[in-house]
């Protein structure tokens, strides 16, 4: 069974209110999840990401990239550190090539890969009142980002991560998907609003969390999609593709840089942006503002991505915000 949050008929604005000062609960659908078990798991994965692993204990997490020996990225990642296991989350339909990445540099250290994306359900409870909401099931909570603990909600076990995904404040929740309804239910139950897909997507891009596979390829250098202080250690060490990383923070930029910006119409995802007759950028996500405009992800050149600069696109402006 694959839990799919219910289908309601709410209203976006009202879904947003609740996020913006109460709680609401909303559902990451068809994220991938992969395992990595063994004695050299975070070995490996330290050697191939642009995080530090090796600080982590049993009970913390970080964000990272995986690069090809190019430094290009091909994956996106949280990852979180239990006693017998390292998982990583990633976007949707990414499982299978994050392990075939991953199998390529295993020779004889002593790792197994799993997908096990069709066992959990992803769910992020948002809102300055989360965390009061959250403790009424799990009274002590983590306070440092995708630090997290197990607890039970509703009757059913779950991970609760603290995790900005969409917002400032929240946790992020995995439960085994046959529980997912019953963890759903009780969350509303204890106040949070149910929130649907159109909201969840339109707090993701305001607050500039990137999707692999939309805002992000194996196109992307790591710099360029600007959560240096989040998800790269320039401390580290050696990992495959740091020595382009190295290269450019000893240049201090890249060319482009993905940015938040505020359009004056909705457009398609694709959709060239404009300096004069120049082509300077492109969108990658858009989406309505439940308060009225439109909001968008997208990559737009170093020189004309500061706040405040506008750009055109074929029948209107686009704002960086």
């Amino acid at each position: 069974m694959v839990f799919v949050s219910p289908t309601h008929d709410g209203d976006v604005k009202e879904e947003w209110k609740a996020w913006r000062q109460g709680v609401g609960v909303g559902q990451l659908k068809e994220r991938s999840r992969v395992e990595l078990r063994g004695a050299d798991r975070i070995k490996l994965l330290n050697n191939l990401c642009t995080n530090d692993l090796k600080r982590l204990a049993v009970g913390q997490g970080c964000e990272a990239f995986l690069l090809n020996v190019k430094g290009h990225i091909v994956g996106h990642v949280w990852a979180m550190c239990g006693e017998e296991s390292l998982s990583l989350t990633a976007a949707p339909g990414q499982a299978e090539k994050l392990i075939g990445h991953l199998d390529r540099y295993i020779i004889r250290e002593d790792v197994t890969l799993h997908d096990t994306t069709d066992q959990w359900c992803h769910l992020w409870l948002g809102g300055p009142q989360a965390l009061a909401c959250l403790q009424a099931f799990i009274p002590e909570l983590p306070t440092e980002r995708l630090a997290w603990v197990e607890g039970t909600v509703g009757g059913a076990k779950v991970i609760a991560a603290k995790l900005d995904y969409a917002g400032p404040e929240g946790y992020w929740l995995q439960v085994r998907d046959e529980e997912a309804a019953g963890v759903w239910l009780a969350l509303v139950e204890a106040g949070a609003v149910a929130c649907g897909d159109e909201m969840l997507e339109a707090a993701r891009i305001e607050w500039g969390t990137p999707e692999y596979g939309r805002d992000i390829s194996d196109a992307n250098l790591p710099q360029e999609v600007a959560r240096d202080a989040l998800a790269i250690s320039f401390r580290k060490g050696c990992d495959l593709g740091q020595e382009t990383v190295a290269r450019i923070d000893a240049l201090g930029h890249v060319n482009q840089l993905l940015v938040k910006l505020r359009l004056s119409e909705l457009v398609p995802e694709g959709t060239e942006l404009k300096m004069g007759e120049k082509v300077v950028g492109r969108l990658t996500s858009t989406a309505v503002h439940p308060e009225g405009g439109v909001l968008a992800l997208g990559y737009v050149k170093r020189g004309q991505s500061q706040t405040g600069t506008e750009l055109m696109f074929e029948g209107g402006t686009a704002k960086v915000v």
